[in-house]
């Protein structure tokens, strides 16, 4: 969200400082949400789906709207394309980012 308003709302004219905390960077894969429903180690991702399957993104969003939200930060929608297409960081912002290696 905070990208989005710094780089395609051009917010980074108003923001002297952004702080994420453990931000998806270029997107996700999809896999730590199958995860936390003990599927692991699949031979494809969700992405991967999604990706070879692009008539899929405009199907589940129709079938259950709120899936909308969970598909925006991965590769086959149009706010994923529309944000890396240029640099990660807007000038004029100072970033920090926090994060930990702690699984639990």
């Amino acid at each position: 969200m905070a990208n989005y308003y710094l780089e395609l709302l051009d917010g980074h004219a108003d923001v002297g400082k952004a702080v994420f905390l453990a931000p998806e960077a270029r997107g996700c894969d999809g896999a730590g949400f199958l995860a936390q429903y003990g599927l692991r180690d699949l031979p494809v991702t969700p992405v991967d789906v999604l990706e070879a399957l692009p008539f899929l993104v405009p199907v589940l969003t129709a079938l259950s709207p709120e899936l909308r939200s969970a598909l925006q930060p991965t590769p086959p929608s149009e706010v994923y394309r529309a944000l890396t297409t240029g640099p990660i960081t807007q000038p004029g912002v100072r970033y920090s980012v926090m994060s930990s290696t702690s699984r639990e």
